[in-house]
């Protein structure tokens, strides 16, 4: 029962696919959402929700990696996802 295993930090499985590449898909499989909920309510100011509620989260992920000296990872497009899903659960009002 003395058997050795390899301890490692995450992610264990390797792959080609890095989180900025899925990131981005998200983004593509969230925006027909996105247009069809600015299409359904017809709110004049939904788009301009969604563009907010974006610019707003990537810069302040920038802003904060900035600020504490870390790498900054706004290329990843995880705050373009964080935008857009903070817009489709805010009223366009």
């Amino acid at each position: 029962m003395n058997e050795n295993y390899k301890v490692s930090a995450s992610p264990h499985i390797r792959d080609r696919v890095k989180s900025s590449n899925l990131m981005l898909l998200v983004v593509i499989a969230l925006l027909p959402a996105a247009i069809f909920g600015m299409w359904n309510f017809r709110h004049e100011n939904a788009w301009i929700l969604v563009a907010v509620t974006t610019v707003s989260a990537v810069l302040t992920e920038y802003i904060y990696e900035k600020l504490m000296h870390k790498p900054v990872t706004v290329y990843d497009f995880s705050a373009v996802v964080t935008g857009i899903l903070l817009a489709l659960t805010l009223p366009p009002t």
